[in-house]
């Protein structure tokens, strides 16, 4: 029963890592601009762990995700979620804090980061609309802000949207989501 109570965070933080090294396509829905999608770069046979796993920009977050012990939470196939992750090189914007954060003894802090990436459901570009408040298994919610053709989440930049897995969506953003 333990195991089972880390399951949804776990998952989450899995995507959100993924998120953050990023590699998805940015989508702007009709309403924002034109649409650019990841459809395509994504597997919908994988997991949104062996998805982000497979994508070299998205190293830092499955190692933040290995360090939370979130790898299964991310791999569970009955999970539906949308993961906004930072790329490595959001991550090494703030590389003091991801240090301090990847410490043994940071590792509910770690595990709250990468919760405020990941939103229960599956949200496709095309379903994120300016003003949207999207509440993260953190806890807390995101700001979705559509400027143009470019979508963003709080302060991030959507890169790269809808990269497919069997267990959600994940969005690639520029920049690392801090609660």
């Amino acid at each position: 029963m333990q195991n089972n109570k880390w399951l949804l965070p776990s998952i989450v933080i899995l995507v959100i890592l993924i998120v953050f090294a990023g590699a998805v396509v940015l989508l702007v829905r009709g309403d924002a601009g034109d649409v650019s999608t990841s459809d395509g770069l994504g597997d919908s046979s994988k997991t949104i762990f062996q998805v982000a796993q497979s994508n070299s920009k998205l190293s830092s977050l499955i190692k933040a995700v290995g360090q939370a012990e979130l790898t299964a939470a991310l791999s569970e196939p009955s999970v539906a979620v949308t993961v906004f992750a930072p790329t490595d090189e959001a991550f090494s914007a703030i590389q003091a804090s991801v240090d301090e954060l990847m410490m043994p003894e940071n590792q509910e802090l770690l595990i709250s980061v990468l919760n405020y990436h990941i939103v229960d459901g599956k949200y496709r570009a095309a379903d994120l609309r300016d003003g949207m408040l999207l509440s993260t298994l953190q806890g807390k919610e995101l700001l979705v802000r559509v400027e143009g053709t470019n979508v963003y989440v709080d302060d991030a930049l959507v890169s790269t949207a809808n990269v497919a897995a069997s267990n959600g969506i994940v969005h690639i953003i520029d920049k690392v989501l801090l609660p």
